[in-house]
Formats: structure tokens, sequence, C-alpha cells
């Protein structure tokens, strides 16, 4: 019996190996540092963004306008650790591109917002006041702590602009000082500030919560908690913000969770079949090799030995430079979350990871090198066919030899196509929806009857002491604006919008008004009754949208000729009034729940319910138009101007975020995909050395070559490109049309996507030609006697 190879044999065997098959070991080592890379970089870039989110506060809910037994109760309730007081005191006027907002707060809820008084001491006195050193310099203030400095803001109770000289007390810092593009700051004033301020003092205080314990509990289970501590200390549920970020980002859900491990599990996935597919090919490419080992002495166990140390000497030369440039990577895309050790720690847990990926990768590959035999790894094809085949003549041309090589092995092909395929399947429907999503028409929600320009009360002034109502009050909406803005070049009408509002079963709603404009529109969705007429008299005329958000959340529902009971708080006090629904209509698209004719409203309040006036124009946007616009408004604080062109800028914005963010997903996806393609034609090429070589001395020439060469690739680069289309483009219809018929998704028009199909058709075209280009050079450097020798 033979003896066996000694260790110091196996290590120089598969030492010698990765050095004879450098380009083999040298395209395995980019993928392993590349996965690696990829695989550290999301992980610490995760976690940096998830506690830069859970840093920016430390509380789990808000409470507002509180009562003096609400206050008391919070305060003694044992399930809160801690619990800070604020009150908004109001906002400055943008200046120099940025605005400051002003509370009266104390230190437990500084504490809780993550702001610290870097310097200084809390102010006191009513004129004492601390700010943060980045508004200082955005405004270009020379001032220090000591020093007076000159506020206007907008008091949050008045709505009046009010402008006060403090002296700074200290400076504070916050989480966001660090951002380049910040355009808001905070400043904090004194109790006795807000005291001697007369319509400050009438407002209520609101409060931060801090859970006891909070980590114990699940994400869904400390927002319910926070919402029970609410309810139970007499705050209603309109008045409870629950810090959703915070809570998700410290509370993970079993779902959140659940879809990070799902996301690893994908990308390590994606990593272990490109790399198991190196080893495989590579294994099954040299059974011969391995059967020459087996009549020398190697045994199973060090024929698989053998494969293993290739895997861990490859992983040991890539990992750490994959780990490193994640690291480098973490950093560079935000310097701001960057967290050194922590980072390094998370970096250096991938990089294990990744290393068991690899061992796992190449352990069903050893066991097909060391399960078979000597005498059979001599006989040991890596390819299958079937029987019939065998017995037919075939006429060998390049494309007949292209047939017959993806047919030997369909297991590989097939696998290698799927990867392919589903990953274009997933750009090409998902880039179908991203495409689809149209500003345009998003905008247009907010702007009824084909407008371009809206004139409306300034919502900015609303608050808890401020309504619409107050607003209407001394409606600046007048007729003569209505006059004037019918008359500047470029619009062509301008329409009328009213609401009031009320209160439904001790809940603020609006009922809005319908014009003749409106009525048309309504037609379309009425499933009961009549509608009324825009100037009808009769409180028989409330028309409910039993579809609406708001409805649902109330859980009411409502038949034609039900009477409904609101409450009027207006002018002249409260008042009920009760209107009878004449009909139902049903639109998810619309916020609206109530609505009546403008007859009926101008009827019911004795102010102009006036809230908007809608600008039709001759051309989409004109800068001299809106100007003139401008000017008409210029110094009624009142009003604002809302514009067409801006909102879809906006939009434009959000939508190419979101674009860019799923496209970088899907490019990670797909790289492994492109490498597994690369990889198998690659290794393919290369293994097939000998049978090339044979072809070549019967005759077939490098055109040839080439041909077959080009017609194996194609079967993967465009087959896939063509059944991913296919597919990706049917699943992008429904993907939209599913998406449509989400309330308020309805500006979603499926769109073809033509340059995400034209940039995927480019990339498998370069992948074709480079395959086949990079196959040619690799045949001609090398004689057909070379070849046909060629042992790797």
């Amino acid at each position: 019996m033979m003896a066996s190879l000694s260790n110091r044999a196996i290590q120089k065997i598969a030492i010698r190996r990765i050095q004879n098959s450098k380009t083999r070991s040298v395209f395995m080592g980019i993928v392993i540092l590349f996965a690696t890379m990829i695989l550290a970089f999301i992980a610490s870039y995760a976690y940096n963004i998830t506690h830069e989110y859970a840093a920016q506060t430390a509380y789990q809910a808000i409470y507002l306008n509180l009562s003096e037994d609400s206050i008391s109760a919070l305060q003694n309730d044992p399930r809160i650790s801690s619990v800070g007081f604020y009150q908004s005191v109001g906002m400055t006027e943008k200046e120099n591109g940025v605005t400051m907002g002003l509370v009266c707060s104390d230190e437990n809820t500084m504490r809780l917002s993550n702001i610290v008084l870097s310097d200084g001491t809390m102010p006191e006195a009513a004129d004492e006041i601390l700010v943060e050193e980045g508004y200082l310099a955005a405004m270009q203030l020379d001032a220090q702590i000591g020093d007076p400095i000159s506020v206007t803001y907008r008091n949050q109770a008045s709505r009046e602009m009010e402008t006060y000289t403090f002296v700074i007390k200290g400076i504070i810092s916050t989480t966001a000082e660090s951002d380049a593009n910040r355009i808001a700051y905070n400043a904090v004033v004194s109790s006795k500030f807000v005291q001697e301020n007369e319509a400050l003092s009438k407002q209520p205080l609101s409060a931060m919560i801090a859970v006891r314990d909070a980590g114990s509990y699940g994400n869904q289970e400390l927002k319910e908690l926070v919402q029970n501590i609410g309810a139970e200390c007499g705050i209603t549920a309109d008045q409870i913000q629950v810090n959703n970020l915070y809570i998700d980002s410290n509370n993970a859900s079993g779902g959140t969770v659940m879809t990070v491990l799902a996301v690893a599990a994908v990308l390590l996935g994606a990593c272990a079949l490109v790399i198991y597919n190196i080893f495989y090919i590579s294994i099954v490419g040299n059974v011969t090799a391995f059967g020459q080992l087996r009549t020398i002495g190697a045994t199973k166990k060090q024929i698989k030995k053998i494969v293993s140390i290739e895997g861990d000497r490859l992983a040991l030369s890539f990992v750490p430079f994959g780990c490193l440039l994640g690291y480098v990577l973490a950093f560079l895309v935000d310097r701001q979350a960057f967290q050194a050790f922590t980072d390094f720690i998370i970096v250096l847990l991938s990089g294990i990871v990744a290393f068991i990926v690899v061992k796992l990768s190449a352990k069903k590959p050893a066991k097909v090198a060391m399960s078979i035999s000597p005498i059979e790894a001599f006989k040991y094809s890596a390819y299958t066919g079937g029987k019939a085949e065998t017995k037919k003549q075939h006429r060998l041309t390049p494309y007949s030899l292209a047939l017959l090589n993806l047919c030997r092995n369909k297991r590989k092909s097939i696998m290698t196509f799927v990867s392919l395929a589903l990953s274009g399947m997933l750009l090409v429907s998902l880039s179908s929806l991203l495409t689809s999503l149209d500003p345009t028409e998003r905008a247009k929600q907010s702007f009824p009857y084909e407008a371009s320009y809206t004139v409306e009360l300034n919502r900015e002034l609303l608050s808890p002491t401020v309504s619409i109502t107050d607003l209407q009050a001394d409606n600046p909406l007048t007729d003569e604006l209505y006059q004037n803005l019918a008359t500047v070049d470029g619009i062509s009408e301008v329409i009328c919008q009213k609401e009031i509002r009320v209160v439904l079963d001790g809940m603020e709603t609006t009922i809005y008004g319908m014009n003749d404009y409106d009525k048309s529109a309504l037609s379309s969705r009425l499933m009961a009754g009549t509608l009324p007429e825009p100037d009808a008299q009769s409180n028989n005329t409330l028309i409910v949208n039993i579809s609406s958000p708001e409805l649902g959340y109330l859980n009411k529902s409502y038949d034609v000729g039900d009477t409904v009971t609101f409450t009027l708080d207006g002018v002249g006090g409260q008042e009920s009034i009760e209107l009878v629904v004449a009909a139902i209509i049903s639109d998810r698209n619309d916020a609206s729940s109530f609505i009546l004719p403008e007859s009926v409203i101008e009827e019911i309040v004795p102010y102009s319910a006036n809230s908007a006036y809608v600008l039709r124009a001759t051309e989409e946007y004109s800068q001299a138009t809106e100007s003139a616009i401008q000017s008409m408004i210029a110094g009624v604080d009142a009003l604002r101007l809302e514009t067409l062109n801006d909102l879809i800028i906006q939009y434009e914005s959000v939508f190419s975020t979101i674009s860019v963010a799923v496209y970088s997903l899907l490019g990670f996806i797909a790289v492994f995909s492109i490498i597994n393609l690369v990889n198998t034609c690659m290794t393919n090429i290369i293994s097939r050395q000998k049978e090339i070589g044979l072809l070549r001395a019967v005759g077939l020439d490098h055109k040839q070559l080439s041909q077959m060469i080009s017609i194996e690739n194609a079967f993967q680069t465009f087959g896939s490109f063509l059944f991913s289309t296919i597919l990706g483009l049917l699943a992008g219809q429904i993907i939209c049309s599913f998406v449509q018929n989400i309330p308020g998704f309805n500006f979603v028009r499926y769109a073809f996507p033509l340059l995400p199909l034209l940039a995927y058709l480019l990339v498998v075209v370069f992948l074709q030609l480079g395959i086949t280009m990079w196959a040619d050079r690799y045949y001609r450097k090398s004689s057909v006697v070379e070849q046909i020798r060629t042992v790797d």
C-alpha cells in the first residue's frame, strides 16, 4: 500500500496550484476582495447611519399642549425615567439662507434632544439666551458670551413678528452642527421671557419623555406603551407624537431584523455562488490532476485539504484588503457618521464572515475532487449529455460546437443564465417603476384645475392658538385681489377655493367648497345619491367621500339621508350645524372627507371662507408672471404664493434621490451576476485548452474559434438580456398598476424604461465583446501543441 503524502507536501501542492493558475487565482481573489469590501462597507455604513439617527434624540415620545393634571401625571409615572418640559417660542425669518428656532426648555429637554451646553450657563433672566456658534457664523455676527444679539422672530402664540435684544448666556451644540448644508439652528430662552410675554404666557407646555428600561421592549411594544402612558395621563391621541425613528433605530423589531438578515443573506449568497462556481469549474477541469495525486498516495482527506488550503490562502490574501477598502469607503461616504473603533470591529467581523463564506464555498467542490477514484479520474468529464446525443453525428460548425458545449454542462450554463436573468429582471422591473414616477403629475395633485400658480392663506402661520378660521376672520383673499390677479399677463382664469374648519365628535376636520369645476370631477366618482348644484341653498347638500383616509382612520361610514352634526368654531363663538348627506362619492386619492356647495358654505359662516385663489396660466411657467403675482401680495404676511414649477423641481429632486438609492442597491446585485458570468466564461475558456487545441489541429481557424466562443457567450449575455427584458417589462407594468391603486399614488404613469434598458444593453454588449476579445487573444498567444499539452 502506497504511503500518503506528508502535510508539507500537501501545502506545497496547494501553493503550486495557486501559482500555476494565476489567472484563476487572481480572478477568484478579486471576487473575494470585492465581496468583502461590499459586505464591510454596507455593514459599517448601515450601522453608522442607524447610530446617527438614534443619536439625534433620546426620547421616545412628545406630548403636546398639556394640562396641569397631565403634567403632574407624567412627573409621577413610574414607567418614565426622564421627562422634560418645553414651549415653542417662535422662528426667525430666513436670512442669509438660515433660520433659528427659539424654544424655552429645561435641562432634561435639552438632554433628551441631545442639545449640549458647551460653554456658559443656563439662561435665567428674561433677556438671556443660548445660541449655536454656527448660527452666529452664518449670520456673520462677531458676538460672544456676554454680548447682545438682536433677534427678529415670529411669535408662536400671537403669530406676530417681534424683535427682542438678548444677551448671549451660553453656547450650545447639537448633533446637526457638522452638517455643511444646514439651514436651521436652535436657541434656548428662559422661562421668565415666556412669562413676561402676554401671548406666550398663555401657551400650554409640551413634554418629551424617556421610558424606563426602554431596551427591554420591542419597537412596536414600546410605541404602544408611550401611547398608553399618554392616554392614562389624560392626553388625547392627536397630542401624542411617537418618535418612530428613534424607537426603530434602538429597538429593532423582528421584521426589521429579518429584513437586515435577508439583505445580508442575499449578498452573502451571491458571493458564495460566485466563489463556489470558480472552485467547482476549477476542480472539474482538473480532476485528472487530482487523479494523478491519488495514484502517488494522496488520500481523499488530503485532496480535500489541498482545495481547502487554496481557499484559505486566497481568503487570507484578499479578505484583509477587502476589509480595508470597505473601511475606507465607509469613511469617505459619510465622515461625520464614521466611528473609527466601532467600524473597525464591524469590518473585522465582516472579514471573518467573508472568510467563512469562502471556506463553505470551497467545501462542495472539494468533495467532488475527493470522491473520484484514480481510475475514474482519468475518464471523468465535467460535461453531461443525453445518451441519444452520443449516437448522433453533428456537422461541426462554430454554431453547433457552441451549442454542444452549452448542453454538455447544463447545470453550469443554467446557473449562470438564471443569475444574470434574475438580476436583469429586477433591474428592468424596478426601472419601470422609477421611470414611471412622474414629478409633474405628483406636483399637479396640489394644483387643481390644471393651474400653474396658487395664492393661498399662509398656513405657516397656523399654530395651536391660530387656526385657519382666525386667518379667514380678516381674509386677505378679497374680491379686489381676485380682480387684480385676473388682469396679470399670462393668467387666463382665477378660480376661488373655499373651506371651513369644523369639529366632528371632538376631532377637527375640514369641509371643502364645491364649484362648477369640482362638480364635473365629482360626477365620475358618484356612488350614491344626487350631487347638489354649486349654488344650492338647502342643508340637504353634504357630499361625503366614503374612501377618504380620514374617515377610514375615524372608522366612520355614512349613507344618503344621514344627518351629520358639526361644531363650527367661528368668530362669533361655537355653533352646531346639522347637514344631511345628499351624495356619496369614492376617491381614495382625495383627502377631502366632506364637501359642500360654495353657496351653502357662504350661508353657514359670517366671514369669507376663501382659502385660495387658483390661477390658470396661458403657459406653464413665466418668471414675469410670478413676479407680477408676488408684487401684488408683497407685504401681506397672511398670503403666500405657490408655483407648480417650484413643486415640480422639488419632486424631481426627491425622485432622483430615491432612484440613486435603488439603482445603487441594484448595482451591487448586478455586479455579482456579472462577475459570475465573467468567471464562468473565462474559466470555461481556460479549462478547455486541450479541447480547443485538438479542434485547431483538425482545421478550426481563429475566425471560426472566435465565432464559437462568441456564440457561447451570446447565449448568456443576450439570452439573459432578452429573457429579463421581457419578464421585467411585464413585471414592471404589474408593479406600476399595483402602485397606482394605492391611495395618493395615482401620479404613477407607466413609462417605458428606455434609458435604463439602453444602459443595460450597453453593458451586455461590452461584456460580450470583452470576453470574446479576451478569449481570442488568450488562444492566439499559444500554439496548438502547447494547448494540447497544457495541464493546469
